[in-house]
């Protein structure tokens, strides 16, 4: 004799198929995660390498301060007949510096600049003065003077500016930042 038992229920047929779909979700939900995890390894690389080219720049805009002081120590050592080599020497190291700075400024923030436009182009006023009274003959003492507070003044921040270590400092709120 042979029974049949009938159901309330209809049978789930479909259960097979939520399986999967839990599957694929979980799978998906995975790969999200780890393309995140990927995302913010490859940030934080990205920000160390940033942090050391920040770091090159500020020692090649040191390099090229110190390289025009050194061409201003001529000129007071060797008075006015060294002055134009000295000037164009020193032309070109504060231009290097300024548009390394705005490189700098660009990728860092405007915290970590050494010389600003002021100050770049209170430099260009004080060459073009010097180098004008050199072509007419006329006497640079009180130029000379104005190119030596502004080199002591470069100076000073380039002290004030990096640590011990050799590593740029950025600007505080509290400090002035004209220089």
């Amino acid at each position: 004799m042979v029974t049949t038992v009938k159901r309330k229920k209809k049978r789930n047929l479909n259960t097979f198929l939520r399986r999967y779909r839990r599957l694929a979700a979980l799978v998906l939900i995975f790969i999200a995660l780890a393309a995140c995890a990927f995302g913010l390894a490859g940030r934080f690389r990205y920000a160390g390498r940033l942090e050391d080219l920040g770091d090159f720049m500020a020692k090649a805009i040191r390099t090229d301060l110190n390289q025009a002081m050194q061409a201003y120590d001529t000129i007071l050592r060797r008075g006015d007949d060294a002055a134009p080599e000295a000037l164009t020497n020193m032309k070109r190291y504060m231009y290097s510096a300024y548009r390394l700075n705005l490189s700098l400024v660009l990728a860092l923030s405007e915290r970590y600049s050494i010389i600003d436009t002021a100050t770049y182009n209170n430099f260009q006023t004080i060459v073009g003065e010097y180098e004008r009274l050199l072509a007419n003959g006329q006497s640079t003492a009180s130029v000379k003077t104005s190119l030596g507070n502004y080199m002591r003044a470069m100076e000073d921040t380039l002290s004030t500016r990096f640590d011990s270590a050799d590593l740029l400092l950025p600007q505080t709120a509290s400090k002035k930042t004209g220089r």
